[in-house]
This record gives structure tokens, sequence and C-alpha cells, in this order.
């Protein structure tokens, strides 16, 4: 530091703990000049999902900073058609939900603030469910788009499945059912 010059601190609230602000929120949570705080109205960060991607879909440097939050990965995939059977190469990972809240909520502890409601937000305040108010300097909200009045969205859904199986499997490769 030069004489005379302070540190600055950037206060940021992340409103939500899903995907979106859980990745901002581990990106962020070892910036020395940032006080971080997530609020999350569930008992858990991630809801009950989970996320997977292609090996492709992100950089090398993107995968090596995902990878705390993976829980499994695959070499390749297994395409199955109703009379078709293809095997493609290529990476699949899978982040769960579980893993995706122990990892946030071991490197974030009391940054997080589970089972909290919000009452109202802006900019740079956030009023909780209990009256208590959140100065910031940056507030992101990420808790989900609302309506949009003309905007039409389109989505794809997946659907996956966790079966419990008393043998292996004998599975080597992701396999992808159509």
């Amino acid at each position: 530091h030069s004489r005379g010059r302070r540190a600055v601190t950037t206060r940021v609230v992340l409103v939500g703990g899903g995907l979106a602000n859980g990745l901002i929120a581990w990106r962020l949570q070892s910036a020395p000049a940032v006080e971080l705080t997530v609020v999350e109205r569930a008992a858990t960060l991630g809801g009950n999902h989970t996320w997977s991607f292609h090996d492709t879909d992100v950089t090398d440097a993107q995968r090596a900073w995902l990878a705390p939050f993976v829980a499994a990965s695959w070499a390749g995939h297994d395409v199955v058609f109703p009379e078709r059977r293809r095997q493609l190469a290529g990476g699949y990972l899978s982040i769960t939900a579980e893993r995706f809240h122990a990892t946030l909520t071991a490197a974030l502890g009391n940054r997080v603030r589970l089972g909290t409601g919000v009452r109202s937000l802006s900019g740079n305040r956030v009023e909780l469910d209990t009256g208590e108010v959140l100065a910031a300097d940056l507030v992101l909200d990420g808790r989900g788009p609302g309506p949009v009045p003309g905007l039409e969205v389109r989505y794809q859904k997946f659907l996956g499945q966790f079966l419990e199986l008393r043998d292996g499997h004998g599975l080597d490769l992701s396999l992808i059912h159509i």
C-alpha cells in the first residue's frame, strides 16, 4: 500500500443460492477486497438439481476451478436411439446439488445465510424477512427471472435418474437414451 492509501472493501450481497450465484460466490470468495454474503431462502444451496456439461463447454482453466464441484465424470457417452446405438468420445461431467452445497458452505462459512427470506431489495440494499437490512455496494438478484411482458422463452428439458443397484452397473461411459 502507498502511504495514505487505505484498502477498499466492496460489499457484495448475492440473493439466491442457485448455480449462477453459487459460481459467482465461489470466484469472489477468495478476493481479499470483497466482503461477500449469500442469502438463500432454502435450507441448502443449489436446490435439488444435477447440472451436467460436456468437457468442451468450458476452457481448461474453467474446468480447473469447477473441479471441486464435480461429483462424477466420464470419458465419453453411449448414445442409445430406439434402433441404433453410437459411442461418442468427449468428457461429460456432473455437479450434484449435494456436492455444490457442501463445497460452497465449506468455503464460505458464515458468509452464507440459509433459511433467510428477502422482503425487498435494490442495487445496494437487501431487506430480509426478519427486518434486518444488509447494505452493499452491489446486490445481485439470482432468484430467477420474473415475468417479462412480450418475452417468450423456449427451453430444453432433461430428465436425469439416479438408480441404486445391488450390483455394479458395468458402464464406463455416461448413457444417453433418446
